[in-house]
């Protein structure tokens, strides 16, 4: 992700971009460009869990938690990646983007034009580029299945993050 705030939020042209929801083209589309990827968990540091898509929900609008690393192969629902031309951060799960709905986070098909969809990762914190808040762990609870939220940045452990890959720091 760019730290460049001033860059346009549209896309390159690349026909990676998802403008409508269909499921038969996001599963082409995952099984198709799933090699170039590098996915990554997002890792809290204020407890070391991860962003987690709850109950591994598949449609527009699944909640965001904090939940244990998996060490199985399953683990779609917590592996995450960039897509620098739209600056949105993705889920291996189905290709839909961080999204931020009444100060949750969510997941939701790429809609072209959507700010609260654009991200940037500054150090430790991720930043909405439209609202300038920053992914949060509500109420800084430690437990899994916290709630994930977007709130003004205080520079505490529950808005800092780290991307780390299946083995190694990302």
């Amino acid at each position: 992700m760019s730290d460049d705030s001033s860059s346009s939020s549209s896309s390159s042209g690349s026909g990676t971009e998802i403008d409508d929801y269909d499921d038969h083209r996001q599963r082409e589309y995952n099984h198709k460009h799933s090699k170039k990827k590098k996915y990554f968990f997002i890792t809290s540091r204020m407890n070391g869990l991860v962003l987690d898509v709850k109950n591994n929900g598949c449609d527009p609008g699944a909640r965001l938690i904090m939940w244990e690393r998996k060490s199985d192969e399953q683990v779609d629902n917590q592996m995450w990646w960039a897509h620098r031309p739209t600056r949105t951060i993705r889920s291996k799960l189905n290709g839909f983007c961080l999204d931020i709905c009444d100060d949750r986070i969510v997941l939701n098909p790429y809609e072209k034009g959507r700010c609260e969809q654009i991200w940037l990762v500054r150090g430790e914190k991720i930043k909405n580029r439209n609202t300038s808040n920053c992914l949060d762990i509500v109420g800084a609870n430690q437990d899994s299945g916290a709630e994930i939220c977007s709130w003004e940045h205080n520079g505490q452990e529950n808005q800092q993050w780290e991307f780390k890959r299946r083995n190694k720091d990302f």
